[in-house]
């Protein structure tokens, strides 16, 4: 019975052993990084982003500092200067703000805090909230708004344009400049 139970115990100890070592040489699936919603992916500091397309600048975009979200294609910016191109790679217009918000799904941009755009005729736009839908060249301005053409100065809220400046849409608008013959419907 001695002999029985020594040999059990060795077989029991070899057994175990054998299976440690079998799990110890398993292969381990890989850690995988998965962040938490809402913390960036990318970060940096004193950024310059050429984008291209068909090989032409498209836009050059110049921050302090960007956050960049992979699942979402999101990249938030502070300090901000995005110089935009036409497709003939001449400057279209510049836009300066404090903050920005480039969202590559949606092909657009969010602006808050001074933002200030000013075209390539040297016309301006100021406002301290805007989104661009950079597929359309549309621009919707939220709260007070104020455009400048030359000696002409637009004032109003919740204004929606284009680059141009050209068509406008607002409320409550006034205004103050030159007005020349022909710039008026009906006329």
């Amino acid at each position: 019975m001695k002999k029985l139970s020594r040999h059990f115990l060795i077989a029991l100890w070899l057994s175990s052993l054998f299976g440690f070592v079998l799990i110890g040489c398993a292969q381990e699936e890989p850690a995988t990084f998965d962040p938490q919603p809402g913390v960036a992916d990318e970060q940096s500091d004193s950024v310059r982003i050429v984008s291209m397309k068909n090989n032409t600048v498209e836009y050059i975009l110049n921050a302090r500092h960007i956050q960049r979200f992979y699942n979402s294609r999101l990249l938030d910016a502070d300090t901000v200067r995005v110089e935009s191109y036409d497709e003939n790679g001449a400057l279209r217009s510049v836009l300066t703000s404090r903050k920005a918000i480039m969202d590559d799904v949606k092909n657009e941009l969010t602006a808050e805090g001074n933002v200030i755009i000013v075209n390539d005729e040297n016309d301006s736009l100021k406002t301290e909230h805007l989104v661009w839908d950079r597929n359309t060249d549309a621009i919707f301005a939220s709260g007070e708004v104020t455009i400048i053409r030359g000696e002409n100065i637009f004032h109003g809220q919740n204004m929606q344009t284009d680059t141009s400046f050209r068509e406008l849409r607002s409320i409550n608008v006034t205004g103050s400049g030159r007005i020349e013959k022909g710039e008026l419907p009906d006329e």
